[in-house]
């Protein structure tokens, strides 16, 4: 792994995470000073002339701060750090707790009607402003990122029969009602603004596309009360703050109707906040990042703090000196504002700052910014593996976007936002290359949370590249990224010092697992593999990860399981099964199962012990292939989780349908029931919802009914419409997990498909156009898995996920040919 320069093409790209230019350091410093010297000369001004121009100059440097930050955001509206956080909505935000910091000005001219008539429609119509943004900002990150979780606690309120933790169960229930509230409330929006055109979607907040004019109807709404009562005030003359000479020159304004209308306003504006607040009430599956019951409830104990001091004080000086009485009321409006706007939008502003900037001159490569060199210099040159916290939380910032992405199916953003964290460890003036990955120096000089920060971010990118697609690049271009980033995440965590400094190695696990998966998809390029052999290079993975794990039990399992695949694959039976035996001693289906399906998407300990039983039956050990299916039977599939390993639970009905059906009719049937009862049913009842088992689960429910029944039987029920969905059924699985899926189970997928057909062109009432139709389709799928199994031909785990390909061919050939009824040949 070299440290050459970057490529053309990504030096052609545009960064990122481009970061905002720092203000100058000596602006800053002579803005607070102004700041300090405006606010002593408002304190200490003897004349009402002196009080307005400082009270003036002070609220105008916080107002024209915060206009900045508004400017800032909206300039940098397409950084990838701020995209998800929704900067058009936050630089508005800004905008107009500048307006209600500025505003308040007019509380210091009691003798202007115009003023007196004004300050309190533009205040609380500003406060109303900000806090509705919060709210529609909250309401639409957490449909975008986690709409899933909606739907989950729906069902779990249903099932649920443990009163645990009440209170907070009960402020999550309020948040998600909520939650579903605003989606109708902005679905009604969207028909009374079309006139009725556009039909209320009762959507729930269940969907991923929420746009940012979705939001803008929730803020519409929620501005709305505010909005009608402040343009009343302003209409009618009788409600109109008016000016009253209350002594010798001394003004105040005041209403005839009463203090009510004021407080019905102040109520308005901070109902909001208290939604937000509520909003952000742990919510499930958002980021850290996106949270900010925080920094609202921060806000409101400052501003809480200060009215407990101001507020008595001005009801006692009343409006007899005017000065004091003008100072505590902008304080008092103040006392909100700022903190909150600071909270909000501040932390957002800091990440920018923090986030390396590129060069994006096309003939020239890109670099850092001085601030990020003299870091990353740092971390190259450092032989003491020292930590460098402010880059690490700039990247765990950046990576939590980057899972947001994720989340949004945005696999090219995702992989972006990846490559510019790991940049930031790059030395000098290096950015981060798949093909150049990092220098020995650079992997000696990482600390043990920089590690961990760098082989999580290339093990994810691993995931991005193999599911996604780029309209620039070949399949196999960003299969060999995907394994390239899979291998250096490996060889890294095997190189680096720090690793000895780690306390948890876990976070490379996952590493193994997923290039397990590569290699079953066949996407370990030669080029990964060095000098070694498939055999010797799968064998090592293996080997390093069983060795790796050997102190913590469930991933240990999992280890052991991945190394009994690796040796079935290279037809290693009986060693295997060796394996499988010792892993079967440490593995309890009843406590691993979910850990293990939660860490590595699916329980694949029982995919193994399921797979195992093939193992058998191919060495002719038919009785311990039996025994093995009843031992997953009784002992694993009623105690695997369903929820977050449905495929996996799946996986395990694939070989065990196989061995079943040996017994004929009577195995198929028993099949057919284990399936419904475990897989099917549940899948109907929304268990594992978003499950790639929804999309396999029909072939095998097809199948096994066919199998079920003798020849001569009658037809069922369904059999007309499985009939015309086989013979018009697009593939929806792309080619490459096809593979994948397939040296998983050690079963062809295409034969599978194409079995079926046979068995529905056999039926004694299928019709004859339908029988044609059905043999037409079942070698046309045999012809795909001849193809495949001559591109597997160097796999020899081959010969079990083809065993049953010869014979379903040979008699779709003869039906065609012949147009009689044969019998499949005994398998």
């Amino acid at each position: 792994m070299s440290s050459s320069s970057t490529t053309a093409s990504a030096a052609e790209s545009p960064s990122a995470l481009s970061r905002i230019p720092s203000p100058n350091p000596t602006l800053v410093r002579v803005a607070a000073f102004l700041v300090v010297v405006a606010l002593v000369a408002t304190i200490g001004a003897g004349t009402p002339q002196a009080f307005r121009a400082c009270l003036g100059a002070l609220l105008s440097l916080f107002g024209c701060a915060q206009l900045y930050v508004a400017v800032k955001l909206f300039q940098n509206r397409h950084n990838l750090l701020l995209e998800l956080s929704q900067p058009v909505g936050l630089s508005i935000f800004a905008g107009a707790a500048a307006i209600a910091t500025v505003a308040p000005f007019l509380f210091a001219l009691p003798e202007s009607d115009v003023g007196c008539a004004l300050r309190q429609p533009i205040i609380f119509t500003s406060i109303s402003l900000m806090g509705g943004i919060l709210v529609a900002r909250s309401w639409r990150i957490g449909c975008i990122v986690s709409p899933h979780h909606l739907h989950l606690r729906r069902r779990s309120q249903q099932h649920s029969m443990t009163f645990h933790n009440n209170t907070t169960d009960t402020l999550k229930d309020a948040r998600l009602n909520l939650m579903r509230v605003l989606s109708k409330l902005s679905g009604w929006a969207l028909f009374v603004g079309s006139c009725g055109k556009c039909k209320a979607a009762g959507n729930n907040g269940i969907r991923q596309q929420i746009t940012f004019a979705d939001s803008v109807r929730v803020l519409a709404v929620l501005m709305m009360p505010q909005i009608i009562l402040q343009t009343i005030i302003l209409s009618v003359p009788a409600l109109r703050m008016e000016i009253i000479e209350i002594d010798d020159s001394v003004y105040a304004c005041q209403c005839s109707a009463g203090p009510a209308l004021l407080i019905v306003g102040a109520v308005f504006a901070v109902t909001p906040f208290f939604i937000a607040l509520l909003l952000n009430v742990k919510p499930e599956g958002l980021p850290e990042i996106f949270q900010e019951y925080d920094q609202i409830a921060s806000s409101m104990r400052t501003s809480i703090g200060v009215l407990l001091i101001t507020l008595p004080t001005i009801a006692m000086i009343s409006d007899t000196v005017p000065n004091a009485h003008a100072y505590l009321t902008v304080a008092s409006t103040l006392s909100f504002v700022l903190p909150t706007s600071y909270n909000i939008t501040f932390p957002w502003i800091k990440s920018c700052y923090m986030i390396t900037k590129k060069n994006e001159n096309p003939t020239s490569k890109r670099k850092y910014s001085s601030v990020t060199v003299a870091r990353s210099s740092s971390l190259g040159n450092s032989s003491s593996n020292v930590d460098k916290l402010d880059v690490l939380q700039t990247a765990e910032s950046a990576l939590a976007m980057g899972k947001m992405f994720q989340n949004m199916g945005r696999f090219e953003k995702a992989i972006e936002v990846n490559n510019d964290v790991l940049s930031m460890f790059k030395g000098g003036d290096g950015e981060y290359d798949v093909d150049d990955g990092y220098t020995e120096s650079e992997i000696s000089s990482f600390g043990p949370k920089t590690l961990q920060v760098v082989v999580s971010t290339l093990i994810s990118s691993t995931k991005y590249f193999s599911i996604s697609t780029y309209q620039n690049e070949t399949r196999d271009e960003y299969i060999r990224k995907a394994g390239k980033s899979c291998i250096d995440a490996l060889h890294i965590f095997e190189n680096a010092s720090a690793k000895n400094l780690l306390k948890d190695r876990s976070v490379v696990f996952p590493g193994y697992s997923c290039l397990l998966l590569l290699i079953k998809g066949d996407k370990i390029n030669v080029s990964n593999r060095k000098d070694q052999s498939p055999a010797e290079f799968d064998n090592a993975i293996a080997a390093n990860f069983v060795n790796e794990t050997r102190f913590t039990l469930f991933h240990h399992c999992r280890a052991l399981a991945m190394k009994a695949d690796i040796l079935a694959r290279h037809q290693k039976f009986d060693d295997a099964l060796l394996i499988v035996e010792e892993m079967k001693m440490l593995y309890d289906s009843k406590m691993h199962s979910k850990a293990i399906a939660v860490e590595y998407e699916n329980d694949w300990c029982a995919v193994t012990i399921s797979l195992s039983s093939l193992w058998l039956y191919h060495l002719d050990r038919v009785e311990e292939a039996s025994n093995q299916c009843e031992y997953l039977i009784e002992r694993i599939l009623p105690q695997i989780e369903k929820e977050h390993n449905m495929l996996g639970a799946l996986y395990c009905f694939f070989p065990l349908t196989q061995i079943l059906t040996v017994q004929g009719h009577v195995g198929a049937s028993r099949a057919l029931g284990l399936l419904n009862d475990h897989i099917a049913e549940p899948l109907h009842n929304g268990v594992g919802k978003g499950s790639l088992a929804r999309l396999l689960i029909r072939e095998m429910v097809v199948l096994l009914k066919c199998r079920s029944l003798q020849y001569d039987s009658v037809m069922y029920d369904e059999i007309e419409d499985d009939i015309a969905w086989m013979i018009d059924r697009e593939e929806k699985i792309p080619d490459y997990w096809i593979r994948i899926i397939t040296n998983t189970i050690s079963w062809s997928w295409y034969s599978l498909l194409a079995e079926i057909c046979l068995h529905l062109a056999k039926r004694p009432d299928t019709r004859h156009e339908q029988k044609t139709a059905l043999i037409e389709e079942g070698l046309r799928l045999s012809g795909l898995a001849e193809s495949k199994m001559e591109d597997d031909a160097t796999i020899s785990s081959v010969v079990i996920s083809y065993a049953s390909h010869p014979g379903i061919y040979s008699e779709l050939r003869l039906r065609k040919i012949s147009g009689t009824d044969h019998s499949i040949p005994s398998e």
